[in-house]
């Protein structure tokens, strides 16, 4: 029998070609396919992990929202997908703002949880157990909101879980999701896309795309994903998806590599890979890398096994100049400049997921508690209060740690660090209550609600007083939630003015012994010089204060820092001098960042007026909204939540244009090439091919767009010509 591929001589035992790595189709199995299907064996791969137990219930069916629009024929020939995308991919990183700024490769496996800078996105599940994508603000306020709920895929008695492989790209949620499913295991699959407000849905890569080599996932043990493409490989052989145009090439179309390689990550260029031992079904211990315009070179070994540990590595993580890595003991590291390994922990090995890679360190579980290594000073901590270690973990915002209980539910609490390397257990995910220990059980949101509406019928709604080039919010225009203390009680906060002055009133409540309690109230200053005015929260050591400033005559100016104290009494916590506290020049190593920001006022000052007071006016009327629904409060008439850019149908507009800019007052006119999304975000092309990210809003005579580096905002009226957007830009 020879290989069908190279010509090379086999054994009637072999199932894979040991010279270039082809899957051995036999006769007798080509006579139990259906003419003209690819068949490729079913032996399990080196490495690969059992799947998991499918999630069955017995509950009547309920209405799901039908996504029958996205479904195209796929088969999977018998193999779950949770072996397809999970077989050796048992860590997890919170990927941060998709590929941009990352240049290393992200194994998705059981890839469950991402965050940008704003949100965390998460697969989890209905009050009725219906598959849904949520997404909740990464400070974990407010309940978590349902952006994509699927059909969950159901036979005769039992039913499967349909999505995985989450990831951001593209400001898109990407996701694989299984549209079909039958009894005897064939599965139809393609990869979707939503936009990060839910609004926006569809395909991203087809069947007929993924199906270019054949059966592809069927013989895959993991997929990674980094830039603009996704790797599915196995223990033989990988390939390469563009998620751009959706082509799919093989490992030698690519890098130039024939023979059997096992990709294992990639990082600031480079394919970093593993070349087998077929014959004693090894993965091999020298770590090899290349780049499509080099030759292969070896960078290190890693750390050998039994022979017959057929399991020996786990997929590597990158980051800097790192490759992260377990085997069955312990977590290692491998330096991709001297190729040295060092070993970091050892774990516990009753979790699916040996440990997950934040931002500043990464956790893991051992003795039953969670252990948190700073990947820079190599300083450990151990958090005792951790009770019960879920089977899964996950990277969230802010070194936070998402812990899921089992497989077959994706449901979640989440574990914060805290400055004192105590711990706090927050996230209502799960069917535990989250709340401190000993504190009462009150309805703070009803309580909430009493102090709102009181405030607002005294103060009137949120409105604009506006004069010629003068705009200031007035009555009740800022309510939100902050945890001052980090104790599990939020405070309520109000901003609201008069017609008296610009200056808001700061007004903070919290809830003791199930009352309402008002801890502060005053304005933050009397004066301003700016042109445009904002009311600021600022944070230190994870708690918040509320800046109060002294008039602008005196000298020095003092900011006086009000706060709760470690008694938990609301009062002045620290003052120091205005340029010291901007500085940071403060004893004691303190370190004042802003948590939140508020803009209410803007003048004819201020560049580009218009836009600044409609985004302004924007942000506030729709932060507005939100609280209010949150709080289940109805949103007072005379309030305007509606923008300008949701009374307008955004939907003709939304794609790519050509931007013509006309200078006022000049014959300059400039070119740009852009992209308008439905969640009010563009992308413009630079002169040197990269993409540039803006916001921007629009209704039917006016165009206005920020940059988000720097905040410069620029826009003015418009008109459209054929595929232009010809703008007049104000002075």
């Amino acid at each position: 029998m020879f290989c069908s591929k190279c010509g090379n001589q086999l054994k009637d035992s072999d199932r894979f070609c040991a010279k270039c790595g082809t899957p051995v189709v036999k006769e007798s199995e080509l006579q139990e396919k259906p003419t003209g299907e690819p068949v490729y064996s079913q032996t399990p791969m080196i490495g690969s992990v059992e799947a998991q137990p499918v999630h069955r219930q017995t509950a009547a069916p309920v209405q799901k929202k039908s996504k029958k629009g996205l479904i195209i024929g796929l088969s999977l020939g018998g193999v779950l997908l949770a072996v397809i995308l999970a077989a050796g991919l048992i860590f997890v990183f919170g990927l941060k703002g998709g590929s941009k700024g990352n240049d290393g490769s992200v194994p998705l496996g059981y890839s469950t949880v991402v965050y940008d800078d704003q949100y965390t996105y998460f697969l989890s599940e209905t009050e009725t157990w219906e598959p849904c994508i949520k997404r909740v603000s990464n400070d974990l306020r407010g309940k978590p909101e349902i952006l994509y709920e699927a059909e969950e895929i159901k036979g005769d008695g039992w039913s499967q879980y349909p999505m995985g492989c989450i990831f951001l790209w593209n400001e898109k949620i990407c996701f694989i999701e299984i549209t079909k499913a039958t009894e005897q295991g064939d599965e139809e699959y393609e990869i979707h896309w939503l936009s990060k407000n839910g609004k926006e849905n569809g395909t991203l890569v087809s069947y007929e795309q993924l199906n270019t080599y054949g059966d592809l996932l069927s013989q895959m043990e993991g997929c990674y994903f980094f830039e603009d493409y996704l790797i599915f490989g196995n223990r033989q052989f990988f390939y390469r998806l563009d998620l751009n145009t959706g082509e799919l090439c093989k490992q030698e179309d690519f890098l130039d590599l024939e023979g059997p390689a096992c990709f294992v990550a990639y990082n600031d260029g480079y394919y970093y890979y593993f070349i087998p031992d077929i014959e004693n079904n090894l993965m091999g211990e020298t770590l090899y890398r290349k780049t499509a315009d080099s030759e292969a070179e070896e960078i290190g070994s890693v750390p050998s096994q039994d022979d017959d540990d057929v399991e020996k590595y786990f997929s590597f993580i990158t980051q800097g100049d790192y490759l992260y890595y377990t085997d069955r003991d312990n977590v290692y590291r491998l330096n991709v400049n001297d190729g040295k390994t060092e070993t970091l922990a050892s774990y516990d090995d009753d979790v699916y997921n040996r440990f997950c890679l934040s931002e500043n360190g990464l956790y893991y579980s051992k003795d039953m508690t969670l252990h948190f290594l700073n990947t820079e000073t190599l300083e450990e901590t151990i958090f005792d209060e951790v009770e019960g270690i879920p089977r899964l973990i996950y990277a969230g915002a802010d070194d936070a740690c998402w812990m899921q209980g089992d497989a077959t539910s994706h449901r979640y609490d989440c574990f914060l660090p805290d400055k004192q390397g105590g711990s706090i257990v927050y996230f209502g995910e799960s069917d535990q209550d989250a709340s401190t220990d000993g504190q009462e059980t009150v309805n703070t949101t009803e309580l909430y609600a009493i102090v709102i509406d009181r405030t607002i019928a005294e103060h009137g709604a949120l409105w604009f007083d506006e004069v010629e080039y003068e705009c200031c919010a007035r009555g009740v225009f800022k309510i939100d939630l902050m945890d001052f203390n980090q104790d599990g009680t939020e405070e309520l906060v109000m901003l609201y003015n008069n017609e008296e002055s610009i200056f808001p009133f700061v007004d903070v409540w919290t809830v003791k012994n199930g009352e309402a309690v008002q801890l502060f109230c005053e304005r933050q200053q009397e004066e301003n010089q700016e042109a445009a005015i904002s009311s600021r929260i600022y944070q230190n050591a994870g708690n918040l204060y509320v800046p109060v400033y002294d008039s602008l005559d005196q000298n020095p100016v003092y900011v006086h820092l009000y706060g709760l104290d470690e008694n938990g009494e609301f009062g002045e916590v620290y003052q120091y001098e205005n340029n010291a506290f901007y500085m940071n020049q403060l004893p004691d190593g303190m370190e004042f960042t802003e948590y939140s920001s508020v803009q209410f006022y803007v003048c004819d000052r201020v560049t580009d007026y218009g836009a600044q007071k409609n985004l302004m006016k924007e942000s506030l009327q729709t932060d507005m909204e939100d609280i209010l629904k949150r709080l289940e409060l109805a949103v007072p008439e005379n309030s305007s939540t509606q923008t300008s850019q949701s009374e307008f149908d955004i939907t003709s507009m939304l794609g790519e244009w050509t931007l013509e800019v006309a200078q006022p007052n000049t014959e300059n006119v400039s070119r740009h090439l852009i992209r308008l999304n439905a969640d009010g975000t563009m992308t413009l092309r630079a002169e040197d091919g990269s993409w540039l990210d803006y916001t921007y809003t629009m209704d039917e005579t006016h165009f206005y767009y920020t940059y988000s580096a720097t905040g410069i905002t620029g826009g003015g009226t418009y008109a459209i010509s054929g595929d232009k957007i010809i703008l007049s830009k104000e002075s």
